[in-house]
């Protein structure tokens, strides 16, 4: 009877949800106080994926579940973003009939990597997918090595783990789980053979803890490497990126299955690349998936397109204290072809904590922003004084920055201080106030 209501409750709020928008979590915490290991009780789908790691999940989520879709197999997925177990309850409940019956062929869970542990001690995925552990939000997970630990926890043998070879750390999962299946992202044009952070995360070997060598870097701690003292390397690839062509905006895998994109952004290619291999693995022909992934435009990405002041702009949304996710955003507008001028607000640092710690600004790469085609930098928001202070420590000519720490005076400043297409970065804390102060 429990589960019955429980069910009952989860659908209806649901419902509601869907109408009047949000209500992502709050069914399925509901339905947890009525009935705690009701995802015990439901009868799930065999083809279970789950997807966690630092960066990357919610779009490597949607690439394998539209991919499945499009492929013939009914799938849900997490697509509101609330990955921690209340959320995933609610995905569960409300596609299941009121017998606990899960109706789809196939579930695709986003989830936070902190908080698996809590998800999935109730049942097990049969593909289990980790994208990269980097250095992430402070206030939350601490350090890469404290979240492996959590997520080994949460790993059963009954799971399938396809893991990014190119991180040292993903890549040891291996070690401990030998039904693995990797992947790799082979050495391309924007490979470089030293670090290009402010810190290196991928200094030191995860199972000695001795120096690590690399061969290249593709972003961050990720490319190919070896340990100078034990047998530890990037594991032999089933799947691997073997070549890029930015003429055609393609990317090739397994020098035979072609894939065009219009964003050849490093991070987007392993994104791409994990939702290949995990279609591959539920048995969807690999022709088919590439084509299925080719020209795919992302519902729940991060890259927001909208109009300011008669002209295209785009907000890339990156997470605060997570240095990784803004390079990747800078990385994203030095790709551009064209003269820019780049808005950074910073105005709330965190949703769910109270922080003003700023310490995270160093750890990300604005030196890079140090180019012709950067015309103006605008700071703006109630941090953008600590920006600012950052930005003093580059070498960025101080004509081109300028701050605005009055949210209702942004719009008036980027008019006059932009020159070229304009990139926002900002957090999801910040993006719909900055999107609606901009376009009002």
């Amino acid at each position: 009877m429990r589960m019955f209501i429980a069910i009952l409750i989860c659908r209806v709020l649901h419902f509601c949800g869907s109408i009047v928008g949000g209500f992502s979590s709050l069914p399925g915490k509901l339905a947890l106080k009525i009935c705690p290991d009701v995802l015990k009780k439901v009868k799930l789908c065999e083809n279970i994926i789950a997807v966690t790691g630092s960066n990357g999940k919610t779009s490597t989520t949607e690439l394998i579940a539209t991919t499945l879709k499009k492929s013939g197999v009914d799938t849900v997925y997490n697509k509101e973003g609330s990955n921690q177990i209340e959320g995933v309850t609610t995905l569960i409940l409300s596609n299941c009939d009121f017998k606990g019956n899960f109706k789809p062929q196939a579930l695709v869970i986003e989830s936070d990597e902190r908080y698996a542990r809590l998800t999935f001690q109730y049942f097990t995925p049969k593909y289990f997918l980790i994208t990269n552990l980097l250095r992430d939000q402070l206030t939350r997970n601490r350090h890469p090595e404290w979240i492996f630990d959590i997520i080994a926890q949460c790993i059963s043998p009954n799971s399938k783990l396809i893991l990014n070879a190119d991180d040292p750390i993903v890549a040891s999962f291996g070690i401990k789980f030998e039904n693995a299946i990797y992947y790799t992202v082979n050495k391309t044009a924007i490979s470089s053979p030293k670090t290009m952070l402010s810190y290196n995360d991928g200094a030191f070997c995860p199972n000695c803890k001795m120096p690590l060598q690399y061969e290249y870097k593709n972003y961050g701690s990720l490319g190919r490497f070896k340990c100078t003292n034990c047998s530890n390397g990037s594991a032999n690839s089933q799947f691997a990126i073997t070549n890029v062509d930015t003429k055609t905006k393609t990317i090739e895998i397994n020098s035979k299955f072609q894939i065009q994109t219009d964003n050849l952004d490093i991070h987007n290619m392993y994104n791409l690349l994990a939702a290949f291999v995990t279609c591959s693995c539920c048995g969807v022909k690999q022709s088919k998936v590439a084509q299925a992934l080719s020209n795919h435009k992302s519902q729940t990405g991060r890259i927001l397109n909208f109009v300011f002041d008669g002209s295209a702009a785009e907000l890339l949304i990156s997470k605060h204290e997570n240095s990784m996710s803004y390079n990747c955003s800078i990385a994203h507008v030095l790709n551009q072809n064209e003269a820019v001028s780049v808005l950074i607000v910073v105005d709330r640092i965190s949703r769910k904590y109270f922080t003003s710690e700023t310490s995270w600004l160093w750890d990300i790469d604005f030196e890079e922003l140090n180019t012709d085609r950067v015309k103006s930098i605008i700071l703006g928001g109630k941090y953008c004084y600590d920006l600012l202070v950052r930005f003093n420590s580059t070498e960025i000519p101080k004509e081109k920055i300028f701050c605005e720490p009055n949210f209702q005076l942004l719009k008036s400043a980027v008019k006059t201080h932009k020159q070229g297409k304009l990139f926002v970065l900002t957090c999801l804390a910040d993006q719909e106030r900055v999107v609606k102060e901009l376009t009002n």
